[in-house]
């Protein structure tokens, strides 16, 4: 490859082409130099370097300022720098120096210089585009052309001549003033090294700001042995030759401008120069003139600037006043800079500043290390650095080693050479440099490797080599002096250097072989000896011990105890003791046996500490072993001070002590004279206490302190404490019989039972009295002389003097049982019996005492006798008695007086009665009218306290006063509160046969809870009406009784459950029967007037036909039942039969039968209207009314015509014959019904003839409506506003009626009918009623759950979906969700499956299918909803809110590419008119919403059956008629209002079977209706709005019928309600429903939406567009307020 380049180039050069120049854009190649200078300050840097090469020594800088605006933003003006005028006093320009001014990278020739590249004069055009430059007499500008820089020498005017050499430099762009303190800082930081400049003066315009003075001592050498360090590099590059050290001063004067003071500052440091001799192999000189274009040099110097302690701190003042010397004096923490002429990024690792011939990179901020020949100079030089910081830091330490030995030191001093030391080794320890690491561990390992000696380092024995000193132990600080250890100041202030020492090994802490050489070197005081055991505890804790340590310790240590009485220290060996003596057992002035550890030692540690601790075998001296000791010593015979201290040592321990020792104590000293007395030393037994006073010649016992030795030990050792009693007795008479006295003495004493019990029946005692008598009484017949006793006129003990209540006499008086307080029968004899006054006193002296004497005597409840004030001035009371509260007075109890009422609890005396109190008191004295509302108001206050057993006594209880008059006289009887009535606004038609009372309003609530109740209830009213009809018709009149009756057949599903009320119902005469009265049986008209007139009858229920016939009531005229559908069931279910059934009817077609024209015609009608007749003028008829077979019956009827059709009727024997023009037979051969008529026909024949097939119960109201639909034109249908065209044109699918429902289960049936009977062996019968024994208990209540929702669904379809969703947190709900969706198009229980469970088959008066159209069904309202709910379970509210959000944007539709578009206007349905959505429109919706919701009414209002508007508020363009379907409404008819809880109607299902009535939960019906009053509340509205039905097979969860919601109870109790969260129950048997806050969520959020859905329907009625818009406007504007409310109820958290 070499060869071919060869080759190749030697052709081209052979080549005659012509050769170019290499050209260079001298701007961008200035601008790409200068973007390598980023330092501040470069351009002065440059020229101070240039200043101090020309060997300038003063240096003189100039800033030219101008005044500039600032911005409009800003304001005001600022001084910024226009130009700078540079001069030094330095050797002027030669012509070299000229030239080379003019050329880019050729720098100064000679060695000594520190410009290597010749590029630092082109950093002036970083500020300045033209410098303009003079010297002595020449100038040059420099000029630039295009990209082409240019320069004009010339000669200076005469005038303008100057020695010094001027750089003028106009800037680029004016800048701001420079911060004067960071520009010091550069300037102090620039003069360190600088050898000849040693002035610097700084203008700002005419202002001198800085000036810096740098001052010089004279170099001395620094001795150094040659043999003691290697003075050469690696490569032996350099050799150090010599060391030269002179001290520095600095001086600088900063005045910032002319209105501040002058400040002047002072420095000091020390600068030390290396002369180093330099030898390259020939190689390194080439290279190195290569790279830098100049030969190396033959000699080179480095210098070290640092400063001592001393300097440093005297300038440290200086450096705390201003911060521009930081740079130039570091502190012991910060790092010093790698000096190339002036100051480079590079630090040194530790405090020196290092000035070299290093060589940098081009921007002269950091060395060198990437070019070979220029990494090895420098590296090499580093290591001469490193070996001059040694010798440095050498001579500093050696220094201040031969302080440490000069000086007679004191704390002081050793304190200041201490932090000499630390400075200095602080200094010289070395951190990680940057932004080179080489530089610091380059400087670092020659620093420690340069030397042969070890380091020097200061410790507490002065300065001493690295390996001798120890680091500190803190917890050995104490004891340990000989062995030099590393100061604590030291530590602190050097602790990185310790780091990396001892990371090396190169120290260690101190051990214990340290400290058995601190033994065995001197005796230690008693303090030191405590510190080494504290020291001694720690170490065994942490460390293994060995027995051969533990020998060592004891053989090698020695304590010196000091001397007593003038005697010198005695040294005593640790292994000679053997005992210690616990703290404070023996004082330290007495003395011990030379085995004990002296006090001073042991009383600092504990007993296991002594014992254990140490590990030395050591034990408690025993005190007898130590009474031997003691007692054998010559001063405890003859010293009574000595002895005095003995004893009390043995007397503050001997209850310590066990048995044994105490006897050997005892033994030892009962046999000596060791009491001293007032007759002198004497044994224990011949001594007496000093309290025996009654004869003055008895031996006392004399101590100078009496209690330094207890009584009980003197009594121990046998001292007397009193002469015997008997004596006492017998020498009494000498006493002057002065009981005071005696009682002094006998307080004295301690006394035997004995004696004790002879005292207190012995009665020597007085009592005040006025005259004094001599009778004598014993102590407990008396009290004590107080003042508040002698109030009460008790016998009190006559005392002379002062009676001290805790003194020693009162103690003695207490022991002869004298009385100190009055014994509470004695109080409450005395106050029952003091006068009022004397009694409060007597009471308040009971109160003040209560606390400490009578609250464990008192007991209020066993006190009989009355004593305690009453609000009765002439009656006691006792605590049991009477009570604090005065409103117990109206019942006659006793009441507390006020003044006593705060001290009520101390008498035991309550604040009420309890309720069995109030219970018999108002048994035995039951109010009368007038007291009646005062008493049983005050019991209303008292209702928690009475129990359901007290209810229960009080409901049977005659306590309720009413007054009768009889015979003109006024009485009062007493009745139970069960029998009596509050009576609402219309009780007044039962008063005269119920008793009604009102006590107001407190009064009535306790009756009510005695069961008292606002009306009699159904069963009570039917019983009352049942037992005396006849006076419940006189007094009421016919049309109230059919009232009455009305009311009773509404709650007659529940009455029928009484089977004792049913039977005598249907056995009394107490209905009312009518019999049509007047006419003649035809109806003929009499003057033109029908005769309506009836005659009314009390009679049985089998006794009254249901009137089904009006033509056969007309006229066979039996006594018939009034016409009322509700009347009707109970008539019917006690007896009575329909009319119909019991009249034989017998229809006979006369004449040729003929199809004709009349009956094609017919029959046509009939088919077409066939969706008709199935309508009853609001929805479909439910198959509750029709036959499953209806419709088809109705498309496959035949209508033939004869001439004539006769009918015959039979009633009771009587029979009628008359004509008729339509009659129905059935064929059963061809299963067809033949409808025969005649020419001339009347549509309400027909009418009567087919509602016989299609209806259940055919009824007049139905015949009517039929003929109408049949009689009447299409278009008069539709003026009559009847909507034709929705009947005829819905599908079976929207209809959803049950008549194709039945049909489906009719075919299904027989489909497995005739399996069954083609089946040739019996098929397996699967599990009846959805069977749960193969299911899971979760799965098993799933299917129970949805089998109440849908009774007539198939159970084993049922279970698969509920396991198949079994991991769902609602698999009830998303199956419920699931079916609703599908409509009825799901699978169906077989009869036999569905009869077992519950749902009559078809045929049956109750059907099992949904109602025509429920709206959970529907599919625009499904689909929100079942999003809702979806939304709801993955983000909770956060996804309602979205949906509603959502639910207002534009309809789409999916294009064919599968995409979605707006759907256009028109496109489907009516397009309401456009309207922009703005703010205003906003407002107006939330207007529109809030009034629709004021329009809710209730049933009772006379507007209740009024229509949806026609006209809704306007809506935004964007949203079409989509769907038109409807939700189900399910007519009034079909509901039967059953009860009213708390306020709002419920109803049933009129078709309900009498087990599903029985069968209701109430308890969770009224826990419905508390969720939907909750959520009337959210939307503002009254409960008025709320109504509660249960319909058992329809699909309708709720409906909005004409502004009146309803709801369907049963899908509330199907998916929400939970019946192991029942509430308890209650007085009276009923259950209470749980509060709303522990209902879930969801359930709020369901029936939530379900009321969004149905108050839509205020604006409009069908399913789409509209109605999805007004329901999420309503989910919009009210979801906050369901968020707060569920918040306060307590739902969500």
């Amino acid at each position: 490859m070499s060869s071919q380049l060869q080759s190749l180039k030697a052709a081209l050069i052979q080549n005659a082409g012509v050769e170019e120049k290499v050209e260079v854009n001298q701007r961008h190649l200035i601008d790409k130099i200068l973007a390598r200078y980023s330092a501040e300050f470069t351009v002065f840097r440059e020229l101070l370097q240039n200043s101090n090469d020309a060997g300038a020594t003063e240096v003189k800088i100039t800033f030219q300022t101008n005044i500039q605006s600032r911005s409009f933003w800003q304001g005001g003006s600022k001084r910024v720098v226009a130009s700078v005028t540079y001069r030094n006093n330095g050797r002027p320009f030669s012509e070299e120096d000229w030239a080379r001014l003019r050329k880019i990278a050729e720098g100064n020739p000679d060695e000594q210089k520190i410009g290597f590249f010749g590029v630092g004069f082109y950093s002036l055009f970083s500020i300045c585009e033209e410098p303009f430059v003079t010297s002595n007499d020449k100038s040059m500008a420099f000029l630039w052309k295009g990209d082409m820089l240019y320069t004009k020498k010339g000669i200076v005017p005469p005038e303008a001549l100057s020695p010094d050499t001027c750089f003028y430099l106009d800037l680029r762009d004016p800048v701001d003033l420079y911060d004067m303190d960071q520009f010091g800082r550069f300037i102090a930081t620039s003069l360190a090294f600088t050898a000849n400049l040693k002035k610097v003066e700084v203008f700002v315009d005419e202002q001198r700001t800085l000036f810096f003075d740098k001052k010089m001592a004279e170099p001395r050498p620094l001795a150094f042995p040659k043999g003691v360090y290697n003075l050469s590099s690696p490569n032996r590059i350099f050799t150090l030759e010599s060391v030269a050290m002179k001290t520095i001063q600095m001086d600088v004067e900063v005045q910032p401008d002319a209105e501040k003071t002058l400040a002047s500052y002072r420095i000091f440091m020390r600068s030390a120069s290396a002369h180093l001799a330099v030898r390259l192999s020939t190689h390194l000189v080439k290279e190195m003139e290569r790279t830098t274009k100049k030969r190396p040099p033959v000699h080179t110097e480095m210098q070290i600037m640092w400063s001592n302690f001393d300097e440093y701190e005297s300038s440290s003042t200086v450096r705390g006043k201003n911060g521009m010397f930081n740079d130039l004096l570091p502190g012991p923490t910060d790092q010093g800079r790698i000096f190339i002429g002036f100051p480079t990024y590079q630090t040194t690792g530790c405090t020196i500043q290092m000035a070299a011939h290093l060589i940098p990179t081009v921007e002269r901020e950091s060395i060198d290390f990437v070019d070979p020949t220029l990494n090895t100079w420098n590296q090499e030089l580093l290591s001469m650095g490193g070996l001059l910081a040694r010798i440095l830091y050498d001579d500093d330490l050696d220094a201040i080693d031969r302080l440490y030995k000069a000086l007679a030191l004191d704390s002081t001093s050793e304190i200041w050479l201490q932090k000499k030391a630390s400075h200095t080794m602080a200094g010289f320890t070395f951190k990680p440099s940057t932004p080179s690491p080489l530089v610091g561990r380059i400087l670092s390992a020659y620093f420690l490797s340069r030397s042969t000696k070890p380091l020097n380092i200061v410790s507490s024995r002065g300065i001493k080599p690295l390996i001798e000193v120890r680091l500190p132990d803190t917890s050995m600080k104490e004891f340990m002096k000989e062995v030099p250890i590393v100061p604590d100041q030291t530590m602190e202030q050097c602790a990185e250097l310790f780091k990396q020492l001892e990371a090396k090994g190169a120290i260690r802490k101190l051990n214990i072989t340290d400290l058995f050489r601190e033994l065995s070197s001197r005796p230690f005081p008693q303090s030191e000896m405590v510190a080494l055991f504290r020291w001694w505890l720690d170490y065994r804790k942490t460390n293994v011990i060995s027995s051969t340590d533990v020998e060592q310790l004891l053989r090698s240590a020695v304590f010196l105890e000091p001397g007593v009485n003038g005697k010198e220290d005695a040294v005593r060996p640790l292994s000679t003791i053997a005992h210690y003596v616990p703290k404070h057992l023996i004082p330290s002035d007495l003395p011990l046996p030379v085995t004990v550890m002296p006090l001073a030692i042991s009383n600092e540690f504990k007993k296991e500490e002594l014992e254990r601790g140490f590990g030395f075998a050591w034990s408690e001296l025993p005190l007898s072993v130590w009474a031997d000791f003691i007692i054998k010593l010559p001063q405890f015979s003859n010293d009574a001070a000595f002895v005095e201290k003995v004893l009390a040592v043995f007397s503050r321990h001997y209850g310590s002590l066990k048995t044994q020792t105490r006897d050997q104590l005892v033994s030892l000293l009962a046999s000596k004279k060791c009491i001293p007395t007032t007759l002198g030393m004497q044994k224990p037994s011949d001594s007496y206490f000093p309290k025996v006073t009654l004869f003055p010649d008895l031996p006392i016992v004399q101590f100078a302190n009496p209690k330094s030795v207890s009584d009980a030990f003197l009594r121990a050792l046998g001292v007397r404490e009193h002469v015997e009693l008997q004596m006492v007795f017998n020498r009494i008479g000498t006493l002057n019989w002065d009981h005071v006295q005696l009682i002094k003495y006998l307080a004295t004493c301690t006394l035997k039972p004995d004696e004790l019990e002879r005292l207190r029946i012995t009665a020597i005692f007085p009592k005040e009295q006025d005259p004094p008598s001599r009778e004598r009484f014993r102590a407990c017949d008396l009290y004590t002389p107080d003042d508040k006793f002698r109030a009460f006129g008790l016998p009190i003990l006559e005392w002379k003097g002062k009676w001290k209540p805790h003194g020693g006499e009162a103690k003695m008086m207490q022991d002869l049982k004298i009385r100190t307080l009055i014994p509470v029968p004695d109080l409450v004899q005395l106050a029952a019996t003091s006068t009022p006054e004397k009694r409060t006193s007597i009471l308040q002296h009971f109160c003040q005492n209560f606390k400490t004497t009578y609250a464990s005597l008192y007991a209020g409840s066993a006190i009989k006798v009355p004593f305690l004030p009453t609000t009765d001035p002439t009656r006691l009371g006792t605590p049991s008695d009477c009570f604090a509260d005065p409103s117990a007075a109206v019942m006659g109890f006793q009441v507390l007086h006020p003044d006593w009422r705060l001290e009520r609890d101390k008498f035991g005396v309550r604040e009420h009665p309890p309720a069995n109190a109030l219970l018999e008191r108002l048994l035995q004295q039951p109010p009368d009218v007038d007291k009646a509302q005062a008493v049983f108001g005050y019991l209303a206050t008292r209702i928690s306290d009475f129990t359901s057993e007290h209810w229960a006594i009080l409901g049977q209880k005659n306590f309720v006063p009413i007054q009768k008059t009889q015979n003109g006289r006024r009485s009062t009887v007493w009745v139970p509160p069960r029998t009596v009535y509050f009576g609402g606004s219309d009780s007044s038609a039962y008063k005269d046969h119920f008793t009604y009372v009102d006590f107001g309003l407190n009064a009535n609530n306790f009756l009510r809870a005695c069961g008292t109740r606002e009306e009699p209830t159904p069963s009570e009213l039917a019983t009352s009406l049942v037992t005396n009809p006849t006076q419940f018709l006189d007094t009421l009149g016919h049309e109230k009784y059919l009232e009455l009756i009305r009311n009773v057949a509404t709650h007659y599903p529940t009455l029928r459950t009484d089977k004792g009320l049913q039977s005598r119902m249907r056995s009394a005469a107490w209905l009312i029967g009518i019999v049509a009265a007047g006419g003649d049986e035809d109806g003929a008209e009499e003057d033109g007037k029908v005769q309506d007139q009836y005659h009314v009858k009390l009679a049985r229920a089998m006794d009254i036909y249901i009137i089904d016939d009006t033509v056969v009531n007309q006229l066979f005229k039996p006594l018939g039942a009034p016409t009322d559908e509700v009347l009707e069931a109970m008539y019917t279910d006690l007896g009575s039969r329909w009319l119909s059934s019991v009249v034989t009817t017998e229809e006979r077609p006369r004449g040729n039968q003929r199809f004709t024209q009349v009956s094609a015609e017919l029959q046509k009608l009939i088919r077409q209207r066939a969706p008709l007749l199935l309508y009853d003028g609001q929805q479909m008829r439910t198959g509750k009314d029709v036959f499953s077979n209806a419709e088809q019956v109705l498309l496959n009827m035949k209508v033939i015509e004869v001439p004539e059709i006769d009918i015959v009727r039979t009633f009771e024997k009587a029979t009628k014959v008359d004509k008729t023009t339509a009659c129905l037979r059935f064929e059963s051969r061809t299963k067809t019904y033949w409808l025969f008529v005649v020419e001339d026909y009347d549509c309400f024949d027909i009418a009567r003839s087919i509602g016989k097939v299609i209806l259940r119960n055919c009824r007049l109201k139905d015949s009517l409506l039929l003929s109408t639909l049949l009689s009447t034109s299409v278009q008069n249908l539709r003026r009559k506003g009847f909507p034709v065209d929705r009947i005829l044109k819905l599908t079976d699918n929207k209809l959803k009626n049950a008549q194709v429902i039945m049909q489906e289960q009719a075919r299904q049936q027989q489909t497995a009918v005739q399996a069954a009977a083609n089946s040739p062996t019996p098929p397996t019968v699967p599990p009846k009623n959805g069977s749960t024994d193969d299911m899971s208990p979760t799965v098993a209540e799933a299917v129970r759950q949805l089998q109440a929702i849908f009774p007539g669904a198939d159970p084993g379809f049922l279970r698969r979906e509920v396991e198949a969703r079994i991991g769902s947190r609602q698999p009830v709900l998303d199956v419920t969700e699931k079916l609703l969706d599908a409509g009825d198009e799901y699978p169906k229980a077989n009869p036999s499956e569905a009869a077992l469970n519950g749902v009559p088959p078809a045929g049956s008066s109750q059907s099992s299918q949904p109602s025509s159209s429920a709206p959970a069904v529907d599919g625009l309202f499904g689909g929100f909803l079942s999003k809702a709910r979806d939304k709801i379970k993955n983000k909770g509210l956060t996804g309602l809110v979205e949906l509603a959000g959502e639910s207002l944007l534009p309809p789409v539709s999916t294009n064919q590419h599968g995409g979605y578009q707006p759907i256009p206007p028109g496109g489907g349905g009516t397009t309401m008119p456009a309207e922009e959505i703005t703010p205003n429109s906003t407002v107006n919706l939330k207007s529109h919403l809030s009034n629709s919701i004021a329009s809710l009414r209730g049933t009772q209002e006379p507007n209740f059956r009024a229509e949806i508007p026609l006209n809704p508020p306007p809506t935004p363009s964007m949203l079409s008629r989509q769907v038109a379907a409807h939700c189900s409404i399910i007519s009034d008819n079909d509901l039967v209002l059953r009860d009213l809880i708390d306020g709002v109607p419920f109803y049933i299902d009129r078709a309900a079977s009498p087990s599903v009535i029985a069968d209701l939960n109430m308890t969770g019906i009224h826990q419905f209706v508390m969720v939907l009053s909750l959520l009337a509340n959210v939307f503002g509205t009254d409960k008025k709005a709320i109504h509660v039905y249960f319909d058992a097979t329809g699909s309708t969860i709720a409906f909005n019928r004409n502004r009146t919601l309803f709801f369907n109870a049963r899908f509330y109790l199907g998916l929400h309600y939970k019946q192991r969260h029942q509430g308890v129950t209650l007085p009276g048997g009923f259950s209470a429903p749980r509060g709303v806050e522990t209902e879930d969520p969801d359930t709020f959020y369901y029936w939530f939406l379900t009321w969004c859905h149905e108050l839509g329907h205020n604006f409009v009625s069908e399913h789409d567009a509209m109605h999805e818009y007004w329901m999420s406007s309503f989910a919009e504007n009210y979801m906050s307020k369901l968020v707060k409310v569920l918040r306060e109820v307590g739902v969500e958290r």
